[in-house]
């Protein structure tokens, strides 16, 4: 037996991460032998728990006399139990040459199956495979050790000379790994052992990255995870609950719940593993029944068929990269994250559009939910050196940045053989399924399947002959796994990975607000001789018209003193009038002036009023003019209103461009043509000419956007720098620069949704990110109309006032299966009795909980009804899955010389109105299937002289 020189070190010494996140160092102690002839190996142990440590056989055997091994390629993120037993063994009987070389300088036992069960007595032991055993030795199966004198290779089996070695004990053992009392691992192993002294010391280790161990460089081993870790993955829960048995409504009861919850043995309904008298073979281990999940599991499903609702659920979908500044198994804020942007970056915020310099703690900020989110950490840091200059087509500054930072681009492998965009042939292989075809099967004579491979510029390759076509279409989805990439996705890219003519999201406001009427503030409400008796309303109606000037004025308005003034030309004169019209409507005294040696003209609005609020509302000076913020949350009609004051002031009808030199303003026009369905583009102009004074003149931004007669799907004939991307408005990167930088550079970290929008383009910070996607419908297998079952409790269904008009209100308390898992901002489908779509609700506060030994009892969550008008009423579901794909039977038919018979085929959710294929082959022929419009029907053509029917 082994033995160490100090009894209080044995073992294991140390267990430490190396920090990359997939290797883990070991040091253990020195063992000595008790007979000095013989020699110390070292068997290694480690399992992910630690009851399976001993349990599981050994993963590695040490023979060199080296105390201490790094082991690799362990899972980041997991804990791992770890354990050295020192073995004594005579190396001139034993030649650790013989085992197999598991690389690193560490060997590894061979290992086989049992083939047959066998007795305590058994002399003779078959097994799998003798390959590569050595010619004689001791084996290890479960807690026996068996001494063999040879090897048969023919009849792979084990010559044995001594059953029980080493003070083990001889048992039965089956191929199951039972060995008359426990169920152990099956293994039959090659074991170098004379004396195996169990010093179980465990230690455990996370194999992790670790911090400050990694520099700021992705050259460096800088790392990152490429799973999204924002949202815990809940999929374990699913696996282990979405296969429990149905209530079989009979088994044992006991009345006492001390007894149940024990898991004694007698009369359990909820057993598990027991040792009991009656367990297998009459001895030891028995599974009584299922374990209390499942039990709880069933009693809840059995519940809601009587109570519940079968709904569809629409799972969100996200995406995205965590922080790569993390600990080994959390993110963390890092102030020196190098992912920034550099001064005067503009950021859409809650109150308008701010520099980043600006931003505080607190302010809220549009991210990529579409909503406006909290900003709880700035990260302000010194930075020296190059910056990526990325300069899109409705981008009205560069955007400057440090070049690891990430935006979501248009990747594929489209890209690769094409150049993509919004064309006709990009747009045509998008819609014929993006690179993937339907499989070529071809039906042969003998009755089988011939499938070859059919994706988009690859070469077709055999797959192989299968016996039906649902073997067939198995093994195509197989293939493409493995070998298909999207012709089009979107991906998180760093900016130094971008290049120009790629495409990146655009993101804007698309909160809705509407203001009905506006009061001039009281301090702009001059007090005139007049006294209340002064001229003009204070109250404007915020409406189409009120707008339109508004926008003219930001275009060609003015103040002075006490008036408001909107330059014209002189043969302008509907918007003459219909200036002059509107302030009359609100009872002031405009008037119409020409201009000397001009071919403008005047119209002036006296107001001591007016001349101080509307510069204050609209900006004041060409260059600082602006809409105000709360005007960019009207509805579209009054937005449009806005759009056409500026264009008709500002305005090319001929190129439908908006010319002016407010880049804010730029910036706005955007932002609010993307909200009414337009797709603008930026270019900018910097003029070299001086004025006659000598002043520069101030850049000219251009923003051009398609008029009504010019939009298209998925394409605008004059506005190729944009394209509209399933849901997503993209924007073409018209120019890429590497600038230097000396100076700050700044990033924010954002609550709850970890991204912000620069300059109308969608970007992330360190602190994490996700991008969504959309949803995905849930298929529930347990169910054959693929839907889940949810109870609703009563709630208030209320009528209430929005401004935008009447609104049917409904918010309620819900509980479901522990199964699928639910997560907030997932949509429900619910249906009323007639099968008809009632209404859909988006989930909140999911509350998950848990009864007693950690079991799982339920879900429950809170849902709101969704206004009709929500894009999210335009996502296609499948409200019953019972024919997704399903294979349909014909009738039996016979003629003369062919016996009866019948023919399947394979049908699937919508295809019936265009359906033509040939049946299954029975009895040496097929028929061919189509469609009758007039009787609504499919029929099956006639064969040697006789038909089929289908009655679905």
């Amino acid at each position: 037996m082994p033995y160490y020189l100090i009894k209080t070190k044995f073992g294991l010494d140390y267990v430490g991460s190396e920090g990359d996140g997939t290797n883990i160092k070991l040091k253990w102690y020195e063992a000595f032998p008790t007979t000095q002839t013989n020699s110390i190996a070292y068997n290694i142990y480690y399992s992910t728990t630690e009851d399976g440590v001993f349990f599981e056989p050994p993963k590695y055997v040490s023979v060199d006399n080296i105390f201490q091994k790094t082991f690799l390629d362990f899972v980041p993120g997991q804990l791992y139990y770890f354990a050295i037993r020192p073995i004594e063994y005579n190396s001139l009987i034993y030649d650790y040459n013989l085992l197999v070389d598991a690389g690193n300088g560490l060997k590894a036992y061979q290992q086989t199956f049992l083939k047959n069960n066998i007795t305590a007595d058994d002399l003779v032991i078959p097994v799998d495979d003798v390959t590569g055993f050595p010619s004689f030795g001791t084996l290890k199966i479960g807690y026996e050790l068996i001494e063999y004198s040879s090897v048969d290779t023919l009849t792979n089996t084990f010559n044995v000379s001594l059953r029980g070695a080493r003070n083990t004990i001889a048992k039965m053992h089956n191929t199951d790994g039972y060995d008359g009392s426990l169920k152990l691992d099956p293994t039959v192993m090659y074991y170098l052992a004379d004396d195996d002294s169990k010093f179980d010391k465990v230690m455990i280790c996370q194999s992790r990255f670790e911090y400050p161990k990694f520099s700021f460089t992705q050259a460096d081993g800088y790392k990152q995870v490429t799973k999204d870790l924002l949202y815990t993955d809940l999929s374990i829960s699913d696996e282990q609950n979405i296969d429990f048995p149905s209530y079989s409504y009979v088994g044992w009861h006991r009345t006492d719940p001390s007894k149940l919850i024990a898991g004694e043995c007698i009369g359990s309904y909820i057993g598990g593993y027991q040792f009991c008298a009656d367990g297998y073979a009459n001895v030891g281990t028995m599974i009584r029944n299922i374990s209390m999940q499942d039990a709880n599991n069933q009693r809840q499903e059995m519940l809601l068929e009587q109570t519940g609702e079968p709904v569809v659920l629409l799972r969100k979908q996200t995406t995205g990269i965590v922080c790569t500044c993390y600990q080994p198994s959390s993110e963390y804020h890092d102030d020196r994250c190098p992912y920034c942007f550099g001064e005067g970056t503009i950021i859409r915020t809650s109150e308008g559009f701010e520099e980043i310099q600006n931003i505080k703690i607190g302010d809220k900020v549009l991210s990529a939910n579409g909503e406006f989110n909290k900003v709880v950490g700035i990260s302000k840091q010194p930075y020296s050196g190059k910056l990526r200059s990325i300069k899109t087509s409705s981008s009205v500054n560069p955007i400057i940045v440090t070049p690891n930072h990430e935006f979501v681009a248009l990747r594929g492998s489209h890209k690769m053989v094409h150049k993509c965009g919004p064309n006709t042939s990009c747009k045509a292989f998008i819609s014929r399924g993006d690179g993937l075809r339907d499989p070529d099967i071809t039906q042969l004579k003998n009755g089988k399947y011939y499938l070859r491979s059919n994706i988009k510029n690859h070469k077709r390759k055999s797959l192989g002959t299968f016996n039906c076509f649902e073997d067939a279409i198995t093994k195509y989805e197989e293939y493409n796994f493995d070998h298909f990439k999207p012709g089009h996705e979107l991906k998180w890219e760093y900016a130094k990975d971008l290049n120009k003519n790629d495409w990146i999201v655009s993101k804007w406001n698309t909160y809705e607000n509407d203001i009905k009427v506006i009061e001039i503030p009281k301090e702009f409400q001059k007090n005139t001789k007049l006294g209340e008796g002064r001229i003009g309303d204070t109250v404007f109606e915020v409406n189409e018209e009120f707008l339109w000037i508004c926008g003219l004025y930001i275009a060609e308005g003015s103040s002075g003193k006490r008036s408001i003034q909107f330059a014209l030309h002189k043969d302008e004169i509907e918007y003459q009038n219909r200036v002059i019209n509107y302030f009359k409507s609100k009872n002031f005294n405009p008037k119409l002036r020409t201009v000397k040696n001009s071919k403008g003209v005047v119209v002036e609005v006296n107001s001591t009023s007016l001349s101080k609020w509307f510069p204050a509302l609209l900006g004041k000076l060409c260059y600082n003019k602006k809409i105000p913020n709360e005007f960019t949350t009207l509805p579209k009609n009054k937005i449009r209103a806005i759009i056409d004051g500026i264009f008709c002031g500002d305005g090319c009808k001929r190129d439908n461009i908006i010319a002016q030199t407010s880049k804010y303003l730029a910036i706005q026009l955007v932002e609010l043509l993307h909200k009414i369905g337009k797709m603008p583009m930026v270019s900018i102009e910097n003029k070299n000419k001086l004025t006659k004074s000598g002043n520069k003149l101030n850049t000219v931004y251009h923003v051009s956007y398609e008029p009504d007669t010019y939009l298209r799907d998925n394409r605008v004939s004059k506005n190729k720098g944009k394209w509209k991307f399933n849901e997503h408005m993209l924007t073409m990167i018209s120019n890429i620069d590497e600038i230097d930088y000396d100076g700050y550079v700044y990033n924010l970290e954002i609550e709850n949704d970890h991204s912000y929008v620069v300059e109308n383009i969608l970007v992330h910070n360190c602190f994490g990110t996700k991008f969504v996607l959309g949803y995905d419908q849930y298929f529930n297998p347990r169910r054959s109309d693929g839907r889940i079952l949810v109870r609703f409790s009563p709630g208030e269904d209320d009528v209430k006032v929005y401004e935008a008009g009447l609104e049917s209100e409904f918010n309620t308390e819900c509980w479901t299966l522990t199964v699928p898992t639910i997560k907030d901002r997932d949509v429900i489908v619910r249906y009323d009795l007639a099968d008809n779509e009632e209404y859909r609700y988006e989930v909140l506060s999911v509350t998950r909980q848990r009864t007693f030994l950690r079991q799982e009892g339920g879900q429950k969550f809170r849902v709101q009804r969704i206004r009709k008008t929500d894009p999210v009423y335009q996502i296609r579901v499948f409200k019953n899955t019972s024919k997704i794909p399903e294979t349909i039977s014909t009738s039996f038919s016979f003629s003369n010389g062919i016996p009866l018979h019948k023919h399947d085929f394979v049908i699937n959710e919508g295809a019936i109105s265009n359906m033509s294929q040939l049946t299954s082959i029975s009895q040496g022929h097929n028929h061919l299937i189509t469609y009758n419009s007039a009787t609504g029907k499919l029929e099956v053509s006639e064969v040697l002289g006789h038909k089929h029917e289908i009655i679905i």
